[in-house]
C-alpha cells in the first residue's frame, strides 16, 4: 500500500525585538515570515508583564494569523516550541474562527467535507489573565483603516467625548506602507477630534501573500484561492499596543450587515458569510476569549453594530470634507472603480453626498456604465446567484441605494437593470419599509462595549439615526 504523506504547517520561531515581532512559519519544505512592526520597543513588555505572558500573546498574534497559510490545506498544525500555549479553550477559538472564516474560501474550492487541520499538541493546564492598570480616564483603542466606517466609528466617538486613540495598519499585499498610512493621515487630520489622543501606525510585511503560492503550491494541492482572516489577525496583533498604553477596550467599526450571509451553501446548508470575521458572532467569540484568556479588562467591540449602513453614511456625509479622502478599495487605493466593494461605496456616496463631490472622488466615472461592473450591481440588487463576496451591505440596502439614486436623476446600465427588473416592486409602501429598516438603531444584543463608554454612545447613536432620517427626507423633498 502507497503511504501518503501528511501536510504539516508549523510555527517555527517568534522573536520580539526593538519594535518588530518577527513571525517564522513552515509548509513542508517552504518558509513564510511575517512581521509587525510598531511604533514603541516591544522589549519593555517582558518586564512589565512578564516574558512567558509576552510569549503568550506573541503565540496568539502568530496563530490568528495563520489562516491564509491554512488556505493549503494541512494536514496537521504544529505549534512547534509554542505548544505549551495550546489549551482547550484555545483550540476550541481557533477552530470556530477557521470554521467561519474558511466558508468562503472552501465554497469557492469546492471543499464541502474538508476539516479545520488537527493539532499535533495536546490541551496543556489553562493559563493566567493579567489585568491592566488602567490610565485616568480609561481609554479605547479604535481601529482606523481610512473608510467611511472608520470615519463614522471616529465621529461617533468623538460625539462622545470619551477619550479614545487610534490605530492604523498598512499591509504589504496594499502596496508601500508609507502610501497606505499617508491616505489614513489625511483623513485624520481633517477630522481633528479633541478626544483622540494619539494615533498609532502599525505596518504589516509579509511574503506569503506576495509569493507566487497559487502557481506552484496551490495546483499541486488542488486550490486557486486564498482564505482570508484579516479582522482576527489584525486584532490580535493589537494587542502589544493595548498592553503598552494600557487601554482598557478595542473598538472596530463593524456594521450590522456584516451579520448578512452571501449565499446558502446547498452542499452543507451553511450561510456562507464573506464578513463573518466582522460579524456580531465573532465579535463576542473573540472579546470574550481575550478577556477570558489574556487581559481580563479589555473588551473588543463594535461602535457600528447597531447600525445600517444608511446612518453610518449619513454620519460620512455630516464630515464631508474628510469623508472626500476616505478610501475602501483592497486593488488599488483610494479606488479602483472596477471592483464590487468600489460599485457599492460608490452608490451610497451618491445617495448621501452631493453627485458632483462623489464625481471629483471618482474622477468622474459613472460607475453604473462600466461594463464590468455590471455583474457587482446585478449581484449586490439579489438577482445573481450570490452578494458579492466582498464588504457590501445588504441586497435591500443595496435596492434602496439604487431608488434614491434614481430619484436623483442618475442613470447608466446597471440603473436601466433595476428599473427593468425591481423598480416596480419598489412603491412608496416598500421604500418606506426600507425606510425604516435602515434608519434605526438596534439594541436587541447587548453592546460588547463598557457600560461607561455605551451609557454615552447609545444616545449618540440614535440621534445619528434621527439626522440620517432627515438627511434623507431632505433630499427626497428636494427632489420632488
Amino acid at each position: 500500500m502507497a503511504s501518503t504523506t501528511l501536510r504539516v504547517l508549523t510555527l517555527q520561531s517568534l522573536q520580539a525585538a526593538g519594535s518588530q515581532l518577527s513571525i517564522r512559519y513552515s509548509y513542508g519544505k517552504h518558509r513564510f515570515s511575517l512581521s509587525y512592526w510598531y511604533d514603541f520597543d516591544l522589549e519593555p513588555l517582558d518586564g512589565i508583564y512578564g516574558s512567558d505572558f509576552m510569549e503568550k500573546v506573541y503565540t496568539h498574534c502568530a496563530a490568528f494569523s495563520i489562516f491564509h497559510l491554512c488556505s493549503l490545506k494541512p494536514d496537521l498544525l504544529d505549534w512547534g516550541p509554542y505548544s505549551r500555549w495550546h489549551t482547550a479553550e484555545f483550540e476550541r477559538v481557533w477552530n470556530s474562527t477557521w470554521s467561519g472564516l474558511s466558508g468562503q474560501w472552501r465554497y469557492e474550492n469546492d471543499l464541502p467535507d474538508i476539516s479545520a487541520p488537527a493539532f499535533i499538541s495536546k490541551p496543556s493546564s489553562a493559563t493566567n489573565t493579567i489585568t491592566i492598570e488602567s490610565q485616568s480616564p480609561p481609554t479605547t483603542l479604535a481601529f482606523f483603516g481610512g473608510g467611511k466606517d472608520s470615519l463614522a466609528m471616529y465621529e461617533l466617538l468623538s460625539r462622545t467625548g470619551i477619550p479614545f486613540s487610534c490605530v492604523s495598519y498598512s499591509h504589504s499585499v496594499y502596496g508601500r506602507s508609507v502610501v497606505q498610512h499617508r491616505l489614513c493621515d489625511k483623513v485624520l487630520k481633517l477630522l481633528n477630534s479633541e478626544s483622540c489622543k494619539h494615533h498609532h501606525k502599525l505596518c504589516i510585511m509579509e511574503d506569503f501573500l506576495d509569493s507566487p503560492v497559487l502557481e506552484s503550491i496551490g495546483k499541486r494541492v488542488g486550490i486557486e484561492s486564498f482564505m482570508e482572516g484579516e479582522t482576527p489577525a489584525s486584532l490580535f496583533s493589537s494587542l502589544p499596543i493595548v498592553l503598552y498604553y494600557r487601554y482598557t477596550s478595542i473598538a472596530i467599526g463593524n456594521e450590522r450587515s456584516s451579520n448578512t450571509g452571501n449565499l446558502v451553501w446547498e452542499h452543507t446548508g451553511e450561510d456562507i458569510n464573506h464578513q463573518w470575521g466582522k460579524s456580531r458572532e465573532a465579535e463576542i467569540l473573540f472579546s470574550e476569549y481575550i478577556q477570558r484568556a489574556l487581559i481580563s479588562n479589555a473588551p473588543y467591540f463594535s461602535v457600528l453594530q447597531p447600525l445600517y449602513d444608511a446612518v453610518i453614511f449619513s454620519v460620512a456625509a455630516s464630515r464631508l470634507e474628510a469623508a472626500i479622502f476616505t478610501h475602501s478599495c483592497n486593488f488599488v487605493k483610494p479606488w479602483c472603480k472596477r471592483c464590487p466593494k468600489c460599485c457599492y461605496v460608490w452608490l451610497m456616496f451618491m445617495t448621501f453626498f452631493p453627485c458632483n463631490v462623489v464625481d471629483e472622488m471618482f474622477q468622474g466615472a459613472n460607475l453604473l456604465d462600466i461594463p464590468q461592473n455590471e455583474i457587482h450591481f446585478v449581484q449586490m440588487l439579489g438577482l445573481g446567484s450570490n452578494k458579492p463576496f466582498e464588504c457590501v451591505g445588504d441586497i435591500d440596502e443595496a435596492k434602496l441605494g439604487f431608488e434614491l439614486c434614481r430619484r436623483k436623476g442618475l442613470q447608466g446600465k446597471a440603473m436601466d437593470i433595476y428599473k427593468e427588473k425591481l423598480l416596480q416592486a419598489m412603491d412608496e409602501k416598500a421604500l418606506a419599509n426600507l425606510f425604516s429598516k435602515y434608519t434605526t438603531v438596534y439594541t436587541s444584543d447587548p453592546s460588547n462595549a463598557p457600560p461607561a463608554v455605551w451609557d454615552r454612545l447609545f444616545p449618540i447613536l440614535k440621534q445619528a439615526a434621527v439626522d440620517a432620517r432627515k438627511r434623507i427626507e431632505a433630499e427626497l423633498s428636494r427632489i420632488y
